[in-house]
């Protein structure tokens, strides 16, 4: 971009747990910046290697960072759960946020850059290392599970947490009368995924175990904070969901429903299983533990709130 002379008319804000408001003075920076320098504004505790902890994490890559900014003992305060805002003379330009969300609406989901890191690509998107990506003791960018993408040139997507994920399993009751068309699942992508075909997932029946996976994604590309529906009858659940099963209110974009003459085949008793290149990387439910019907099982649908936790009750568009 262009050259700064006065860093100051820049500010930074850490949202704890995205609640609150905007408080455009909580870090001032400071000093001037080169058109294309990368700034770092760092932490500096009082053990007797923060001064120099971010110069050692880095190694060779540190030089890459062209404005070295330490910001003090308490600045930032956040974790990895929290929004982050940028200011210019008071007036927010840009913003660290997750699955599309307005930045004032709570916690990340997840904690995806605790431990870890989040980095805007050269298409302005958001990608998160995930949840303890980086906690392997190590202390270095060299030997980290998911290298900082500054640091590297092909930084590669680490599958834990996935960049999709279950959001709600559906057994419904529709009015075409058949056991089946009221059978979906429910996924939503936390990054931009630009090939679906690299997840899948199956059903463990009956609690007999992993049966591995049954259905693979079609190869195409998905936005951040989308929804992806697999269903038996679309028109079924789309008369069912009156008319919103298409796109929820205050989604982002429309939903993507996918007919299947097959999948899914669990019912109310059975466990599922989402896979990431052939392997496992989130299970809804126990997969070797039948549930019979006195469990969450003689429920319609079970859906992942905001805090992760599964809800299980009768479906309702609001």
């Amino acid at each position: 971009m262009n050259n700064i002379t006065d860093l100051s008319v820049y500010s930074l804000d850490v949202i704890s747990n995205g609640g609150g408001s905007l408080n455009p003075s909580e870090y001032v920076l400071s000093g001037s910046a080169n058109a294309g320098d990368d700034i770092l504004v760092y932490r500096v505790g009082t053990g007797s290697s923060s001064a120099t902890f971010f110069s050692d994490y880095f190694g060779t890559c540190y030089s890459n960072f062209e404005v070295l900014i330490p910001s003090g003992s308490s600045f930032p305060g956040g974790n990895g759960d929290d929004p982050v805002a940028l200011f210019l003379n008071n007036q927010i330009i840009d913003s660290l946020t997750y699955l599309g969300n307005p930045i004032l609406s709570g916690a990340f989901p997840g904690d995806p850059y605790d431990d870890s890191w989040a980095h805007k690509d050269s298409n302005g998107v958001w990608q998160f290392g995930g949840k303890d990506c980086d906690n392997d003791g190590t202390y270095t960018v060299d030997s980290s599970n998911c290298p900082y993408p500054f640091c590297i040139v092909s930084p590669t997507t680490p599958p834990t947490p996935g960049n999709l994920t279950f959001t709600a399993i559906m057994d419904l009751t529709t009015p075409t009368g058949s056991s089946t068309s009221g059978r979906a699942l429910m996924f939503t992508a936390n990054q931009n995924i630009s090939d679906l075909s690299t997840y899948g997932f199956g059903s463990a029946q009956n609690g007999g175990g992993s049966d591995g996976e049954e259905y693979t994604f079609p190869s195409i590309s998905i936005n951040a904070g989308q929804h992806v529906i697999v269903c038996r009858d679309s028109t079924a659940l789309s008369n069912y969901f009156n008319g919103c099963l298409e796109q929820f209110p205050a989604s982002l974009y429309p939903n993507l429903i996918i007919e299947s003459s097959t999948e899914p085949t669990g019912n109310g008793n059975d466990a599922y299983e989402l896979f990431f290149n052939g392997n496992v990387i989130e299970t809804f439910g126990d997969i070797v533990h039948s549930y019979g019907t006195g469990g969450f099982t003689d429920l319609p649908w079970a859906y992942r709130g905001s805090l992760g936790l599964e809800r299980y009750s009768c479906i309702k568009c609001r």
